[in-house]
């Protein structure tokens, strides 16, 4: 055999073009869907902009805290604990905005994590909340295509090593 025509009379060199073109296909996709995955924007919250507004009696702003602040006072990444709505945010916020278990107008006490003081801190605390994008889509596009050439060029060099094999030539004739 010296031709690619010649070759096309086979039937295991049909099947192995199928075979290929199959897989140039999914491996493509992959690609493409694991860029499209690792590097498209997305939101999340600027720590620097966000903020917990501790409030007095009356919803007068006592004193605001930045996010990134929460964490410096924490010692740790605790930020995003503070927008979660479970037992410990309430603990984190009545920490930070200082709510101590006190006296009600009635005259009886309000023990810290009773049912009483957690309605206590979710009315003397705000949230502002400020998202950021990271990323941005030109930078996508320009991986997908990278990635997508570098695919193409492996496929071609093995496309050409194939004919090489049985044909002799990087570049056989029709």
């Amino acid at each position: 055999m010296q031709t690619v025509s010649e070759l096309n009379t086979k039937w295991w060199y049909r099947l192995v073009k199928v075979v290929y073109l199959v897989a140039l296909v999914v491996v493509s996709l992959s690609v493409a869907n694991t860029v499209l995955n690792n590097t498209a924007p997305y939101m999340t919250i600027d720590l620097d902009k966000s903020t917990l507004v501790c409030l007095k009696g009356g919803g007068l702003v006592n004193y605001v805290i930045s996010f990134s602040e929460v964490n410096r006072i924490e010692n740790s990444s605790v930020a995003y604990r503070v927008l979660e709505k479970d037992w410990d945010r309430d603990d984190l916020i009545g920490r930070l905005c200082n709510i101590k278990d006190r006296s009600d107008n009635s005259g009886s006490y309000i023990a810290v994590n009773s049912y009483n003081w957690r309605q206590e801190v979710l009315s003397l605390h705000r949230l502002d909340k400020v998202d950021k994008q990271i990323g941005n889509w030109y930078l996508t596009f320009f991986y997908g295509l990278f990635s997508l050439f570098v695919v193409c060029m492996f496929f071609e060099i093995l496309r050409r090593s194939f004919y090489y094999v049985v044909l002799g030539s990087l570049k056989p004739k029709k």
